[in-house]
């Protein structure tokens, strides 16, 4: 296996990696949505409410976080899996730039997938074909 075959399968992994703890991360929305329905819970003592538009405003905007945050979990392990079989190549180079976002550990896997996937030599193997599936077992081929 090639040196760039390999970096790719590594990258992969960390793609594996980092989805998860985004995940946790992505999940800290549900404690700014609690803390507003109850403030109380906080602090112990009763608490004056804050108006209800800031609370909806808050509520919609950690719902918000919370879908992106999934969707991009969902985008990360995609591209992991995308890079582990050479395929997508646009689709893996867009979320290795969404990933440069994520400070400080989707900043370096995203640096570092995009500078693999810019290669010349790395574009080639997202450009082979896949192996053809093998006839059905009693087809006449």
């Amino acid at each position: 296996m090639r040196a760039d075959e390999k970096n790719l399968d590594l990258l992969a992994v960390f793609h594996y990696i980092l989805a998860p703890i985004s995940a946790l991360f992505s999940c800290f929305s549900f404690i700014l949505m609690t803390v507003l329905l109850h403030p109380e819970a906080m602090s112990g003592t009763k608490v004056v409410q804050p108006p209800p538009l800031f609370i909806r405003f808050a509520l919609v905007m950690g719902i918000v976080s919370l879908l992106y945050g999934l969707l991009y979990v969902i985008c990360l392990v995609m591209a992991g899996r995308f890079l582990k079989k050479r395929r997508h190549y646009t689709f893996c180079l867009v979320v290795a730039a969404w990933t440069c976002m994520w400070m400080p550990f989707g900043t370096i896997l995203g640096v570092f997938t995009i500078i693999m996937l810019v290669k010349p030599e790395v574009k080639v193997l997202f450009d082979q074909p896949g192996i053809p599936a093998a006839p059905a077992p009693g087809s006449a081929a």
